[in-house]
Order: structure tokens, then C-alpha cells, then sequence
């Protein structure tokens, strides 16, 4: 039998955990062993995600990216006129006791910028008032980032406080135009910023159900959102 090894630092103390040799492995091809900061950074992540919604109803996510402006997909806020009557609620979640932070409202400002993209389902538009000094502004991952193999999802399905997805979070396929995920979402995720395991946004998600398969052969269940390159690029029509 194998005989315990007590770690460098002695049993008790800092690296004292005791550990059997060969009694411990890695699950899969990728380890899932993360520093407790990847929750900080999370949290932090998440105040910039907030719920898209107008007079009447709830209309998906977004979230905040520098220069104020808010992200969503096309659908959501599909012209000017739909982003003039909408508003991103900040803060919309459950407390740690289970109670209901109700979140702040904040106009959006479509007459001080605003573009879209049928093409790859994505808006962008300025806030009414600027947002990003309190509640963040969240960081693109690079267009030539190494291949994705989890995304975690921070949404308010069906306008609902906002949640995230971390189970089950593989990324089965990514291609120029999407990036396909077995990550959790609802009707009212559509706009979620897809983050990598750095928390930066490298896909925005936009659609779920049975999807064309990436060989052409049918159809694929899976969730899938926009590469982050064509984001950047909408961006840049903004920002130059």
C-alpha cells in the first residue's frame, strides 16, 4: 500500500496537505482547478451585465464595454427607435440571503451612438449618462485568442435576475461567424457577454434550439453566439 507523504512545510501547517501518490487525477484534457480569484474576478465581470428592457417588458442583456457603450444582440435592439425606448437596469439580482436587489434604470442615447449588424446580430449604443466609472466596463479577448474550450455566460433569462451558467460550459465548435456551447441559456439571455476563462468577452450570445450542424449534415442542439471579432469591429465604426 501506498505510504501517506506529508507536503513540504509539515503536516498542519502552510503546504501541509498529507496526499496518497496515484490517489489523485486531472478528469479530462483540460484541468478544471482554478484560483479562488477567478470568483472575484467573476463578480467583478458581472456588474457590468445588466438587463435590457422598455416600458412594457423585457427585451434580453447587455452589458457595458468602454466609451459607456452598451452591447446586445441585433434582435434585441434591432434600429435607433428600439434603443430610444429602452433602458439597462444595473444590479438586478439576488442579495446573498436570497432577498432581491432591484438594480438601477439607465436610459440609452442612440443619438449619441449607435450601429448595428443584421448580418451577425449584434448593437451597439451609447448610454444616456456615463456608467463604466461605477459598474465596469468589460474587457474584449483578443480576435486571435487560443481556441476556445469553456464559455460562462452572466444573463437575466426570462428577464430574470441575473444569473450565470458555469456547468456544462464546453464549447463544441467554433467557426468565423459563431462559436457553439453547451452553456446554459433562456429566452432573455440573447445579448449575454460569453466570457473566456480570463472573464473577457470572446462571444456574444445571441440563439439556442436545434441549429445547422457545422458539417451541413442537420441539425445540432446547442446554444451559439457571435465571435467577438465582428463586436470589435462594430466598434471601431464608433470609436474612429
Amino acid at each position: 500500500a501506498a505510504t501517506p507523504t506529508a507536503a513540504p512545510g509539515g503536516a498542519g501547517g502552510a503546504g501541509g496537505a498529507v496526499s496518497v501518490a496515484g490517489a489523485e487525477k486531472l478528469m479530462g484534457a483540460q484541468s478544471t482547478l482554478l484560483p479562488l480569484a477567478f470568483l472575484e474576478s467573476g463578480l467583478r465581470a458581472a456588474r457590468a451585465v445588466g438587463l435590457l428592457r422598455d416600458d412594457v417588458e423585457a427585451l434580453g442583456t447587455g452589458f457595458l464595454v468602454a466609451g459607456d457603450f452598451v452591447v446586445t444582440a441585433g434582435h434585441v435592439l434591432p434600429d435607433a427607435a428600439s434603443a430610444a425606448g429602452a433602458h439597462l437596469v444595473l444590479g438586478y439580482q439576488e442579495g446573498p440571503g436570497g432577498e432581491i436587489v432591484g438594480g438601477t434604470s439607465h436610459a440609452l442615447a442612440p443619438d449619441l451612438g449607435f450601429a448595428t449588424s443584421e448580418r451577425h446580430d449584434l448593437t451597439v449604443v451609447r448610454a444616456r449618462e456615463p456608467l463604466t466609472e461605477e459598474w465596469g466596463a468589460l474587457t474584449l479577448a483578443p480576435p486571435r485568442a487560443p481556441k476556445l474550450q469553456r464559455v460562462n455566460i452572466v444573463q437575466h433569462p426570462g428577464g430574470a435576475p441575473k444569473k450565470i451558467a458555469l456547468y456544462h460550459n464546453v464549447v463544441t465548435h467554433a467557426e468565423e461567424h459563431r462559436v457553439l456551447y453547451l452553456t446554459d441559456t433562456l429566452p432573455g439571455s440573447s445579448g449575454s457577454p460569453a466570457f473566456d476563462d480570463r472573464w473577457r468577452v470572446a462571444a456574444v450570445h445571441r440563439a439556442g434550439g436545434h441549429l445547422p450542424a457545422p458539417d451541413g449534415s442537420g441539425h445540432v442542439y446547442s446554444n451559439e453566439g457571435v465571435p467577438v471579432r465582428w463586436l470589435a469591429e462594430l466598434l471601431v465604426t464608433l470609436t474612429t
